[in-house]
């Protein structure tokens, strides 16, 4: 007596294990093979593509396609899972006393790229970040100009800087030819 297999139970080959609507295709395509001499393709699943979101001028507009995944906390952590707050913080302090890019990051312990794609997301930390920048020469010009009221010495390098033409040292820049031939002649007499 043979077993046969119900439609409606799964089919075991190997560690595969088919079930009767699958089985039933691939005996079709089987089938089909045998009697026309042409192998059948089966249908394989492809996962489908990310809808790319493009703006009025027809430009990709990047990461929009990543909102609508349904998984929205899927990817790498902004700043690497570090607080925001604690890191923009950091980020401000930097900045206010005059660090470049690299030495707020270093200062923050994020990457510079990380600080540019938080730059991007947030455009208005991008216009904090100049203003901050702007913070030291600022309170050198207050130093600067309270010290004027005091130091004669730094009246008259101040006028030296901002008035170069009326208060700087005035140098000449005096432009002589020389014949090549005429001088080597010279010094070669010299040591005859």
């Amino acid at each position: 007596m043979s077993k046969t297999n119900k439609p409606d139970q799964p089919k075991k080959v190997g560690r595969l294990v088919f079930s009767g609507e699958l089985q039933n295709k691939m005996k079709d395509s089987v089938k089909k093979e045998i009697t026309t001499g042409v192998a059948v393709q089966p249908k394989v699943w492809v996962p489908e593509k990310k809808k790319e979101v493009r703006d009025k001028k027809g430009r990709y507009v990047q990461g929009a396609a990543q909102k609508t995944n349904k998984n929205g906390n899927a990817g790498r952590k902004m700043f690497d899972g570090k607080d925001e707050k604690t890191v923009v913080l950091k980020l401000e302090q930097a900045f206010a006393v005059g660090a470049s890019d690299a030495e707020a990051c270093f200062y923050a312990e994020i990457s510079e790229a990380a600080l540019y794609s938080y730059q991007k997301k947030h455009p208005e930390f991008q216009e904090q970040k100049n203003r901050l920048k702007q913070k030291p020469v600022l309170q050198a010009r207050q130093t600067l100009v309270k010290e004027l009221a005091t130091s004669v010495e730094t009246a008259k390098w101040y006028l030296v800087k901002k008035v170069p033409s009326e208060f700087g040292d005035k140098q000449e820049f005096v432009h002589r030819v020389v014949n090549l031939s005429q001088e080597a002649e010279k010094r070669a007499q010299k040591y005859e």
